[in-house]
């Protein structure tokens, strides 16, 4: 799935004609925090920027999903203890998990302003040189 996000951060330098820009060391461009809009331990998703638009503040988003594994008992013999037996999450629930997170990321993100997005996170724009 892929969704547009807004950006924060800070843009040092930008060339409006190739649309190329480099982010500050110490405050990199990057998409609004997703921890900030779902409930803690929602999701467990990856995800990469795939085209950064500067000028209108958003990044489009590409959200990964992969099957969870849960260890299930331990060594404790071993220093530190080490995972004896696991469980992997089977396909029925990987893609249940992934169509819940995805429509709560829809809900979350569509429909809504960078601003209003901005307001629920307290994040700030992303800065233009």
């Amino acid at each position: 799935m892929i969704l547009s996000v807004p950006i924060t951060g800070k843009l040092v330098s930008y060339d409006p004609e190739t649309k190329v820009g480099k982010g500050s060391d110490t405050d990199p461009i990057r998409p609004l925090d997703f921890n900030k809009f779902l409930p803690e331990g929602s999701g467990h998703f990856e995800w990469e920027a795939v085209l950064y638009d500067y000028e209108a503040g958003t990044v489009a988003v590409l959200f990964k999903f992969g099957k969870l594994t849960t260890v299930t008992e331990w060594d404790p013999t071993k220093e530190p203890p080490e995972p004896i037996a696991w469980r992997r999450e089977t396909d029925a629930q990987l893609y249940k998990r992934q169509a819940a997170t995805e429509k709560l990321l829809r809900e979350t993100f569509e429909g809504k302003s960078p601003e209003e997005l901005r307001k629920i996170t307290g994040e700030p724009e992303v800065v233009l040189p």
